[in-house]
C-alpha cells in the first residue's frame, strides 16, 4: 500500500525525514520503504508550456509544436493526437534520457527538425500504457524539472500491513502508530454531523452478513473532476482519479480505511435498496464492463429489480456515477469479512474495498466515513443532504482486557508503570480506567487483533521499543540425570532401516477402497464425505500405501526399491501405531565382479528375515516362528511370525505371486513391540580359552515340523549350568518322497560346542549328542541312516 508522507502531517506534526517515517514503522511491525522515485531516471525533462500547434507541412499525421519553459521556445514534432495549444506538458529535451534506455538527440522527421519530445506516461515510465502525451495540471509552472513537478514535495512510502491489522490500511491508522511512537497527539478530520431526517429506503434481510448500514441521500450534486490537491493525492497513492463524487469515496477510503460506495439515485428502481442474498441464477453487471453470474451464497445490494452491487466488492453499471447524476445514495457498511472473501475469491474480483472488508472493518469507521465523505461531496460538488438513515442489526460491545502492569513487567522483563501503560494505550485509541493494582482496557473498534492480556503486553513493548528487552544469556545446566531413557524401539528400527540403505515413506492415513480390496483388506472405517476416491477409508494397514509408492517407483525405471513407514492403522479394534518394510530388486547393483560369473541375488525372504532379526531380536526375547496363518497377502510358504512370549508382534515374508512382483515385506504392531521392548546392553565375553569341538548331525524330521522348532529344541539341549555355548547351523535340506518319504524331510546341521571352563573330551563332546538326539526322539525326528 501507498502512504503519502505529507498527508501524514496532516494527522501527526512531525519533522522526521520519509527514511526515518520508514524505519520507525518497520520497527513497530509495518514493513515499510521509501521506493526510488521515477523521476530519478528522468534527465532533462522539464515542463513546458504548448504555445501553438500547426499541422506538419510534409505529414497529414503529424503536428507541428511550440513550447516555451519560460525563456526559451522550442520546436518539436509531435504525433500525439490530444496536444493542444495552452497545456502544460512534459518535454524531454535533446540529451534527455528516458526509463528504457530511450535517449534524445537532435533528429529531423519528415525534413522538420525536432528539438526534443513531447513525452506520454508510457515513455516516462509512469503507465505500461497511455492513448496520448501526459497533460499536466495548469498549475504547474512551465520550466521546471519534471520530477519536482509532479511530487510537489511530497514522497510516497509503501507499507506491508499484517493480515491481522487492518486498522493500519489507511493514512489514519498509519498516523496512529507514529503518533503513539513520537506520543504526540494525533487530529483526525473534523466531521460536521447533522440532525436530518431518516427518510432513505433501505432494508437488511441477512443481518449476519451485514450488521450495519448507512445510506445517505445528497442531492443537487455537479459532478465534474476533482479539485488538483485531491487529483494529486489519489494519484500519490496508485488511484486514477474519475471524477469528484467517485474520487471523494476513494479518498476517504485512503484516509479512513472504510469503503464507501455511491449509488446514482436516480437510477436505482423505487430508489430503494435491500441488503439480501443473490437469487438462482441472477446475473450482474459490474463497473468493470464484466457480466458475472451470482450464487445464492452471494450478498448483494438490490434495488427492487435486480442486483446493484456486489457487498463490499464492486459497484454495477447500471447504477454508476455518471456526468448526468445529479442525487446520490451513499453507502457506507459493514460487511461479515468471510462473507466477502468467499465471494471474491469465487468471482474472481479483488478490489481495495473487498480487501479491506475481507480483513475487517471497524463499527465506528462506518459511520464516522460516512460523514467525512458527506462534508466533502457538499463541499466539493455543491451538494445538500437531504436523509440520513443509519441501520444496525446489533449493539457494538467493546472488547475489555484486564492488563496487569507488574505482569507485564515480569513477562516482558522491562519496567512498566501503570501510567506509561495508560498513556500507550490511550494514544493507540483504547480507553482505559484504573482497576486497583490493574487497568481495565477497552479495546477500540478498530483493533480487531486486541482479545486478551498478552495482546495488550505486545503493544506496550511494541510502543515502548524492542530494543529495550534486556539480551540474556541463558545459564547452560548440567545433565545431573542418573541414566537416560532408552531409546525406543519405533527409533531404533528407523534409523537401523535408513542405515541399511531404506527410504521413509509418508502416507497419506486415507486408502481407495478398491486398493483394499486388491490385498484381500477389509476398511473397518469408511469415510462419510471423502476428498476424493482415493481417500474414502481410513487404511487398516501401511501396505496398499507402501505399493503404490512401489508402483510410481517401479514406473520411473528404479529397480532397486527400499521403503519404510510408521504410521497410524485403523482397524475394528481400534487405531494402533504401525511399522511396514518393503524391499524389491537386486542387493547389490550391477557390477564387474558378478556381473559375467553369477546371478544377482534378489530381495528374498531371507533377505526381509535377516533384517527383522537384527532390529528386534538382537538383545530382546523375540522369536521368529512359523506363521500357520498368514494374512492373504503373503505367499503361504515363505512367511513367518514375530513373537514375544506367545503374543504375535508382526509378519513377515514375500508376497504372493497372484501380484506379479517379487516383493518382500512386512508389518508390525509398533505399540506391542514398545510394550515387550527389553533390549538388554551386548555384554563382553572373552575369547575362547579352550578349543571349540565340531559334530555334524543329519536328522529325518516330519515336514509338518519347522526348522525353527527344531533348532530351539538342539540349543536348549544343553543345560546353562555346564558353561557350554552351543551354535547350530543349517547345512542341508534333502527331500525325496521314495526314499524318505513323503511326510519326511532330511536336515544335516553343523553343531559347535564352545567351553568355558575346560577342554571337552570326545566322551563329554559325546554325551552332549547324545542329549540332543534324545530330545529330538520326543518330537519324532530319527537319525538319518
Amino acid at each position: 500500500m501507498k502512504i503519502s508522507y505529507l498527508w501524514l502531517k496532516d494527522f501527526v506534526a512531525f519533522d522526521e525525514s520519509p527514511s526515518d517515517i520508514a524505519r520507525m514503522l518497520t520497527f513497530l511491525g509495518i514493513e515499510a520503504t521509501v521506493p526510488s522515485a521515477a523521476g530519478a531516471t528522468w534527465k532533462n525533462v522539464i515542463t513546458a508550456k504548448v504555445l501553438d500547434v500547426q499541422k506538419h507541412p510534409n505529414a497529414d499525421k503529424l503536428s507541428l509544436c511550440s513550447l516555451t519553459d519560460g525563456q526559451s521556445t522550442f520546436s518539436v514534432v509531435c504525433g500525439a493526437p490530444n496536444v493542444a495549444a495552452g497545456q502544460v506538458v512534459p518535454l524531454a529535451l535533446i540529451g534527455a534520457e528516458l526509463p528504457g534506455g530511450l535517449k534524445i538527440g537532435k533528429a529531423k522527421i519528415r525534413g522538420v527538425e525536432s528539438q526534443g519530445m513531447i513525452c506520454s506516461e508510457r515513455e516516462l515510465g509512469l503507465r505500461e500504457e497511455s492513448a496520448g502525451i501526459m497533460v499536466l495540471p495548469d498549475s504547474i509552472a512551465p520550466g521546471k524539472p519534471l520530477a519536482e513537478a509532479l511530487s510537489g514535495g511530497d514522497t510516497t512510502i509503501e507499507v506491508e500491513i499484517p493480515t491481522n491489522r487492518p486498522d493500519a490500511l489507511s493514512h489514519a491508522g498509519i498516523a496512529r502508530e507514529i503518533a503513539a511512537k513520537l506520543r504526540k497527539p494525533v487530529t483526525f478530520p473534523d466531521t460536521k454531523q447533522k440532525s436530518i431526517p431518516a427518510d432513505v429506503n433501505v432494508t437488511i434481510l441477512e443481518s449476519e452478513l451485514c450488521p450495519r448500514y448507512t445510506g445517505a441521500i445528497i442531492e443537487n450534486v455537479t459532478v465534474a473532476p476533482s479539485p488538483a490537491w485531491m487529483a494529486q493525492r489519489l494519484e500519490k497513492c496508485g488511484l486514477r482519479p474519475i471524477n469528484n463524487i467517485v474520487d471523494i469515496t476513494n479518498y476517504v477510503l485512503l484516509e479512513m480505511g472504510h469503503p464507501l460506495h455511491a449509488f446514482d439515485l436516480d437510477k436505482l428502481d423505487g430508489k430503494a435498496l435491500t441488503v439480501r442474498r443473490a437469487q438462482p441464477g441472477e446475473k450482474f453487471n459490474a463497473l468493470d464492463g464484466k457480466e458475472y453470474p451470482l450464487a445464492d451464497s452471494m450478498l448483494v445490494i438490490a434495488d427492487n429489480s435486480r442486483a446493484q452491487a456486489v457487498a463490499g466488492i464492486i459497484g454495477g453499471a447500471d447504477s454508476g456515477v455518471s456526468q448526468s447524476t445529479r442525487s446520490i445514495l451513499l453507502e457506507s457498511a459493514l460487511f461479515a469479512p468471510y462473507s466477502v472473501r468467499r465471494t471474491s475469491k469465487t468471482l474472481g474480483i479483488s478490489t481495495d474495498s473487498s480487501y479491506r472488508f475481507e480483513r475487517g472493518c471497524s463499527w465506528d469507521s462506518a459511520e464516522l466515513a460516512g460523514w467525512r465523505a458527506i462534508n466533502l461531496i457538499e463541499e466539493l460538488s455543491g451538494g445538500t443532504l437531504r436523509a440520513r438513515k443509519d441501520v444496525t442489526t446489533k449493539t457494538f460491545v467493546p472488547v475489555n482486557i484486564t492488563l496487569r502492569p507488574a505482569r507485564a513487567a515480569h513477562l516482558l522483563d522491562v519496567p512498566f508503570t501503570s501510567k506509561e501503560a495508560e498513556s500507550i494505550l490511550s494514544l493507540l485509541g483504547c480507553k482505559v480506567t484504573p482497576a486497583g493494582d490493574a487497568l481495565s482496557v477497552d479495546v477500540p473498534s478498530w483493533r480487531l487483533d486486541l482479545k486478551q492480556e498478552t495482546d495488550l503486553l505486545e503493544e506496550l513493548i511494541r510502543i515502548k521499543g524492542y530494543e529495550h528487552v534486556p539480551t540474556a544469556v541463558m545459564p547452560v545446566m548440567p545433565d545431573i540425570r542418573e541414566g537416560k531413557k532408552a531409546e525406543s524401539a519405533e527409533n531404533i528400527a528407523r534409523a537401523r532401516l535408513a542405515s541399511l540403505g531404506f527410504s521413509e515413506a509418508v502416507n497419506y492415513s486415507f486408502s481407495e477402497k478398491k486398493s483394499l480390496e486388491f490385498f484381500s483388506l477389509e476398511p473397518a472405517h469408511l469415510i462419510a464425505n471423502p476428498l476424493s476416491k482415493e481417500n474414502e477409508a481410513l487404511r487398516p494397514s501401511l501396505l496398499p500405501g507402501l505399493w503404490k509408492n512401489f508402483i510410481l517407483n517401479s514406473g520411473k525405471g528404479n529397480e532397486r526399491i527400499l521403503l519404510f513407514e510408521t504410521g497410524t492403522i485403523f482397524t475394528k479394534a481400534g487405531e494402533r501405531k504401525s511399522l511396514a518394510i518393503l524391499a524389491c530388486g537386486n542387493v547389490w547393483e550391477q557390477w564387474w565382479a558378478w556381473k559375467n560369473n553369477s546371478a544377482p541375488r534378489t530381495y528374498d525372504y531371507y533377505f526381509i528375515k535377516g533384517i527383522i532379526e537384527s532390529i528386534f531380536c538382537d538383545g530382546n526375547k523375540f522369536t521368529v516362528t512359523e506363521n500357520s496363518a498368514p494374512s492373504a497377502y503373503f505367499h503361504p510358504g515363505q512367511s513367518a511370525r514375530l513373537e514375544a512370549n506367545g503374543t504375535m508382534l508382526g509378519e513377515f515374508g514375500m508376497l504372493r505371486p497372484e501380484y506379479n512382483a517379487t516383493v518382500a515385506f512386512a508389518e508390525f504392531d509398533i505399540s506391542a513391540i514398545e510394550q515387550n521392548w527389553n533390549r538388554q546392553p551386548p555384554l563382553y565375553e572373552s575369547l575362547d580359552r579352550f578349543p571349540p569341538v565340531k559334530r555334524d548331525l543329519s536328522i529325518l524330521a516330519p515336514k509338518n515340523i519347522a526348522f525353527s522348532k527344531i533348532s530351539a529344541t538342539v540349543s536348549a539341549s544343553v543345560p546353562p549350568a555346564k558353561n557350554i555355548t552351543l551354535s547350530c547351523r543349517l547345512d542341508d535340506i534333502y527331500e525325496d518322497d521314495q526314499k524318505l518319504g513323503a511326510d519326511k524331510r532330511s536336515y544335516t546341521m553343523n553343531l559347535t560346542f564352545h567351553p568355558a571352563t575346560h577342554t571337552l573330551t570326545d566322551q563329554e563332546a559325546g554325551q552332549l549328542l547324545d542329549g540332543i538326539i534324545a530330545d529330538l526322539q520326543k518330537l519324532s525326528i530319527s537319525l538319518r541312516a
